[in-house]
This record gives structure tokens, C-alpha cells and sequence, in this order.
């Protein structure tokens, strides 16, 4: 009973839920204000979590293909929020952190294609 406490405590402490938030280089994507991206976006999204976090390791979110998928030519002042809502909070506190959804929201100043405008 001891070594199956043991082993639940050091999972708990090991476990670890990381998004990480990339660019690939398909399309410009740009932390700063850029002149001309006048178009407003967000795109919010759930990564899902097992076993602590354990399972998987991390995700990758890659922002220019959030970028392109919101119909924009290139991306500027782009936002990102992590967050977690209180319904997924009790999920994760009914589970024993067995399942752990993180929330995220990207905003994002665009330019759109000459003939979408």
C-alpha cells in the first residue's frame, strides 16, 4: 500500500501540462504591429491531458496555421491566453487528474487576400 502511495505522489509531482506555441514559417507571423493587418480574429481551442499530464508529453499549436485557418495572408500583434474554465477544473478534480483540458485563445491582426476583403 505504502509503494502505490509512493508511486500515485510521484506521478502527481512529475506530471506536467505544457502547450507550446510555435511558428513552422508557412505564413509571416509577427509578435509586433505590423501596418495594414486591420482584421481582428480569435480562435480558441482545448489541448487534452491524461494520466497527470504525463500523457502527452506536450502539445504544439502552430500559430500560422491557426493564422491561415482564420483566412489571413500574414498575421501581427498576435495574443495567446492560456487558461482553464471552472467546468474543466472540476473535471480535473473528479478525475484525480486522470484527464486535464487546458484552454487556449489566439488573437491575431490580419491581412486578407485582395479578393476576400
Amino acid at each position: 500500500m505504502f509503494r502505490l502511495a509512493t508511486c500515485l505522489i510521484l506521478c502527481c509531482m512529475l506530471g506536467c501540462t505544457t502547450v507550446h506555441f510555435r511558428s513552422s514559417g508557412q505564413t509571416k507571423t509577427l509578435v509586433g504591429i505590423k501596418q495594414g493587418h486591420y482584421h481582428r480574429a480569435q480562435i480558441v481551442g482545448e489541448k487534452k491531458f491524461f494520466l497527470w499530464g504525463l500523457i502527452p508529453n506536450s502539445h504544439i499549436v502552430w500559430t500560422d496555421h491557426e493564422v491561415i485557418q482564420m483566412g489571413f495572408q500574414s498575421g501581427s500583434n498576435i495574443s495567446i491566453r492560456e487558461y482553464q474554465t471552472w467546468t474543466n477544473f472540476a473535471f480535473t478534480v473528479l478525475s484525480f487528474g486522470m484527464y486535464i483540458p487546458k484552454n487556449y485563445e489566439i488573437t491575431v491582426y490580419g491581412l486578407k487576400a485582395k479578393n476576400d476583403q
